[in-house]
């Protein structure tokens, strides 16, 4: 009785691989390093995707996932970037766009001579230096919602300053 050579080649992260050679136990298959969510290549790593990867055969893939397990099973692989995440990003670059240009604009009232007498609002400042890195792409997620409880004593229902 002899092998036949598979005709399907099955994807393994080369990191994972590596941790296999090296570790009595590397732990379950994970190839999160070379997908994203939705089981496409990551926009950012798609130029350099071929060389976080193995090809394997069918056997040698299920001798691994049956011992390690983990995943996901990966036996065909579209090399270029993830449409929904390029999706995403697009969509946040435009929310971070909107969102600064908007800030420019009513910091420019706000200094102008036009806003004397106008109410001052507050925002936390720890929040603020968040949003500030999310505009400025130092942070890849947006912040939640404003919260001023750093800056804000609540009596009686109603907010005020802290000193």
């Amino acid at each position: 009785m002899h092998s036949e050579q598979s005709l399907i080649q099955f994807y393994i992260s080369l990191k994972w691989l590596n941790k296999f050679h090296t570790f009595v136990d590397p732990g379950p298959i994970t190839n999160s390093d070379f997908l994203c969510k939705h089981g496409g290549v990551p926009p950012h790593k798609a130029p350099v995707v071929d060389k976080l990867f193995v090809k394997m055969p069918q056997p040698a893939w299920e001798e691994l996932h049956n011992r390690f397990g983990g995943g996901p099973v990966v036996n065909h692989l579209s090399l270029n970037p993830c449409g929904i995440c390029q999706a995403e990003i697009l969509q946040l670059t435009r929310r971070r766009d909107e969102e600064l240009n908007k800030f420019v604009e009513l910091h420019e009232a706000f200094t102008s001579n036009n806003s004397r007498g106008d109410d001052i609002y507050y925002i936390s400042l720890a929040w603020f230096n968040q949003w500030e890195a999310f505009v400025k792409a130092k942070e890849q997620d947006p912040p939640g919602p404003i919260d001023n409880k750093p800056i804000a004593i609540i009596k009686d229902g109603h907010a005020f300053n802290r000193p």
